[in-house]
């Protein structure tokens, strides 16, 4: 598979759950009258995603054992000491996808499955971003998993450039 295709799985994957976070924002305002075509579109959307992500992965997978390729600044992995955790929970929660708990739930649904079926939610806001922060620690790549997920919703804001600045 050539890099465009990759490129072009990559922007699939970002256009399809740009699309499910709409058709989820939708459902939750409608609630019980949201209409069925909303629903099946949403459930086509995760399989959709889910297919997109395997394949990803898969030619993740087939690169790494192919030959080994420098890892941008961008995509190394983040690692975090524990005294840093309360500082990013902070910078978290600063970010408008991260503040608003529908939203939040939004965010940690693009997470990898792993890390999803980890966390330990809590009502509380700042409790639950310590948890999120936390068990995505426990996971390679979790953190950049996290960051990633909130570039999508928040990308470009002051909140997120603050968030940058903290892992530089």
């Amino acid at each position: 598979m050539t890099n465009d295709d990759q490129q072009n799985l990559e922007t699939l994957l970002t256009n399809s759950k740009r699309r499910m976070f709409a058709l989820q924002q939708r459902a939750a305002l409608m609630g019980i009258n949201t209409p069925p075509e909303v629903t099946i579109e949403i459930e086509d959307l995760e399989k959709t995603i889910e297919d997109l992500q395997q394949k990803l992965a898969a030619i993740a997978q087939s690169l790494e054992t192919a030959a080994p390729v420098p890892t941008p600044q961008k995509l190394r992995k983040r690692q975090i000491l524990q005294e840093d955790v309360n500082p990013l929970v902070d910078l978290l929660l600063a970010c408008p996808s991260m503040a608003d708990g529908s939203a939040r739930d939004t965010v940690v649904q693009q997470l990898p499955p792993a890390i999803i079926n980890s966390i330990s939610r809590a009502p509380h806001s700042k409790v639950d971003v310590w948890n999120i922060v936390n068990t995505c620690r426990n996971y390679n790549g979790g953190i950049d998993a996290l960051v990633e997920a909130v570039r999508f919703f928040d990308g470009g804001t002051t909140q997120m450039q603050a968030l940058d600045k903290f892992f530089q």
